[in-house]
């Protein structure tokens, strides 16, 4: 049983009333997919951090939470809970717990390093727009707000035609989203963080390009479907682990991207990994 603090598991009536948050989502996953022996072998770890009474009758989500308003977690540092994973031997619970925390510092930093720049404000109203609905209601007709809003031009300070034609249009030139310029990967090594996220991009034709670019074979595809019967992103981490150590030391981020285009992938799969790349 959840306490009160637990993540709904569907949405509310008013979608702004509750925004997900995903390392408390994750707590929910992580309890669902733990067997009965994992979880006592968990509360074992913790005897002395957390008070025994708590530890009985807590779910392990519970516990998640508990250690998070305790201060001993946060959204930014979930290595507590990626080392416990790993000592109860679930590795692939710790890869994307890892991979969720380096995420979630990314988007903290950004945020932070992002400038605050607000839209200047115009007048949408004034003597002007007032006068065209006087002249208008004495004549008995009416007129469109886009008529309005000619006849009141020069009561809205400082909007030039220029600015008046871009704004109507709602075509803003600093709101254009431009392609993303394909960048090579650097040598860098590869970590398990990038392909936790690799994987959760990566299309459904994986098996494919596992098959035609990473050395895969059909019976190791069924291999990692067996070893991960209901976690399709484990089973692509394994392809890519797999592919990782037959390559050895040349199994680089660039090779990797390199070998993801030779496949067709898009790029916007993988363009995380070339970010760090300065050329």
């Amino acid at each position: 049983m959840y306490s009160t603090d637990a993540v709904p598991t569907s949405f509310p009536h008013n979608p702004r009333s509750w925004t997900p948050v995903p390392h408390k989502q994750m707590f929910v996953r992580i309890e669902e997919d733990l067997v009965e022996d994992e979880r006592r072998s968990l509360k074992g770890l913790l005897y002395g951090r957390i008070p025994a009474g708590k530890l009985q009758k807590y779910s392990v989500g519970d516990i998640f939470r508990h250690m998070e308003r305790m201060g001993q977690i946060s959204a930014t540092n979930l290595e507590p809970i990626a080392v416990l994973m790993e000592t109860i031997h679930r590795r692939d619970w710790a890869i994307k717990v890892r991979a969720l925390q380096e995420e979630t510092r990314a988007t903290a930093q950004e945020r932070s390093s992002r400038p605050s720049a607000g839209r200047r404000q115009y007048r949408t109203d004034g003597p002007g727009r007032k006068r065209t609905r006087d002249v208008a209601a004495r004549a008995g007709t009416s007129t469109t707000h886009h008529d309005a809003e000619r006849q009141s031009g020069p009561a809205r300070d400082g909007l030039d035609s220029d600015e008046e034609s871009s704004e109507s249009n709602g075509d803003d030139p600093g709101e254009r989203e431009e392609p993303p310029v394909k960048r090579r990967a650097p040598a860098d090594p590869i970590t398990d963080a990038h392909l936790a996220k690799l994987s959760r991009n990566m299309p459904h034709g994986w098996k494919t390009v596992g098959l035609e670019c990473f050395n895969a074979t059909t019976a190791d595809i069924d291999r990692w479907r067996t070893k991960y019967p209901n976690d399709r992103d484990m089973q692509i981490v394994e392809m890519f682990k797999s592919w990782k150590d037959k390559t050895g030391k040349r199994a680089t981020l660039r090779t990797l991207c390199d070998n993801l285009e030779k496949a067709g992938v898009q790029y916007n799969v993988y363009s995380f990994l070339t970010e760090d790349n300065s050329d």
